[in-house]
């Protein structure tokens, strides 16, 4: 600073161009530039007070000074905010991703459920075409045996009438 202090004061720059110039290079600082234009410094047989100067620039140099500390604290705090947002928006992805598998699977339980339900569905009408089947094949046997037993009781009738009417005549026969 003092550096730069040498080069404006070569180029017969007033102090408080120089004060103006490095707050505004350097960022805010506690003073501000009005408080540096009012600055008076006492003159003396070649210019400013040195020491004056010295103290000024000493003051000027303490609060920025203390504005760097507070800026790198400042950064830090910033950046520990950044990796805390970083941590959150890696936990809301996660999240959306979780929320989004979970999503998948209900649907694919959803199908597998509505395949599960049509194919047991599918089965009990085969199943009950099966047993309607075999009650028609069982009612046809039943209508045959009932076909065959009306025939049986048909022929064992007149077998019987038979035997009756010719034991009939030979009772007839006898008497």
């Amino acid at each position: 600073m003092l550096c730069i202090f040498l080069y404006f004061h070569l180029q017969k720059i007033d102090c408080c161009e120089i004060i103006c110039y490095n707050l505004l290079f350097w960022g805010y600082m506690k003073l501000v530039p009005l408080d540096i234009r009012q600055k008076d410094f006492t003159t003396k047989f070649k210019g400013f007070s040195k020491e004056e100067v010295l103290s000024f620039l000493q003051e000027v140099s303490d609060n920025f000074e203390e504005l760097m500390q507070e800026n790198n604290k400042y950064k830090d705090e910033i950046n520990g905010l950044k990796e805390q947002l970083r941590t959150y928006q890696d936990i809301e992805n996660i999240m959306k991703k979780t929320m989004i598998t979970a999503q998948q699977i209900k649907d694919e339980m959803q199908l597998s459920s509505k395949k599960e339900y049509d194919l047991v569905i599918a089965e009990a009408k085969i199943e009950a075409s099966k047993i309607l089947a075999e009650s028609k094949e069982k009612v046809n046997e039943y209508k045959k045996e009932i076909t065959e037993l009306e025939r049986q009781k048909t022929v064992f009738k007149s077998q019987l009438e038979s035997l009756i009417n010719s034991h009939l005549k030979m009772l007839q026969f006898y008497e």
